[in-house]
């Protein structure tokens, strides 16, 4: 068995006026990482993967200084400043082919998460597990190939999440949160996910 932790940045600084990639932590952010690292902190030996994005490694920093980048974690791209609206979010959960004018798919995050997580796969040893620090969009993306990703309420960004028929999830994914994923021989067994 083979376990991926897969968490969602901490709370980014919403005020920031930076690029998208390169919105920080709040303060806030960076000790509610730290906390919620310490609350289920793994037995397992732990390599720790993160986002290129600023929040993502920032988050990642709270688990391990050693960390290893990969920009295929990086969140979903929306397209044109301002013109990604709440109707397009809820939108990409029935559609995965849609795409905003010059923004990705669920498709194709997907895919790029899929090829991230199968090589982290490879190089984690069974009975041993790895960190994969991430964003909201980007894991539903890649969950939806597993799970019945429903929105429940798009206003409020919330969702139901089903894996084999039991709710995994049914509500906001949290700054920051964890979906506890356990493979054996390549095929996922087990989800669970874990809030702050």
């Amino acid at each position: 068995m083979k376990t991926i932790y897969l968490f969602r940045h901490s709370a980014p600084d919403r005020q920031s006026t930076a690029a998208n990639s390169q919105i920080p932590l709040t303060a806030d952010g960076k000790a509610a990482a730290k906390r919620f690292w310490n609350k289920i902190r793994p037995s397992e030996a732990v390599a720790v993967y993160s986002s290129p994005y600023r929040r993502a490694y920032e988050t990642a920093e709270a688990i391990s200084k050693s960390i290893i980048t990969d920009a295929r974690l990086a969140e979903r791209e929306t397209g044109e400043q301002g013109t990604f609206t709440i109707q397009a979010w809820a939108r990409q959960y029935t559609d995965c082919d849609f795409a905003n004018t010059g923004g990705e798919s669920f498709r194709t995050v997907r895919t790029r998460m899929t090829a991230a997580i199968s090589y982290i796969l490879m190089q984690t040893n069974d009975g041993t597990a790895a960190a994969v620090v991430s964003h909201a969009a980007a894991i539903c993306a890649y969950l939806q190939q597993y799970c019945t990703i429903t929105v429940t309420d798009a206003d409020k960004k919330l969702r139901r999440i089903t894996f084999s028929g039991a709710t995994v999830l049914n509500g906001p994914i949290s700054t920051p949160s964890c979906f506890v994923l356990r493979f054996e021989d390549g095929v996922l067994k087990e989800i669970k996910y874990i809030g702050i």
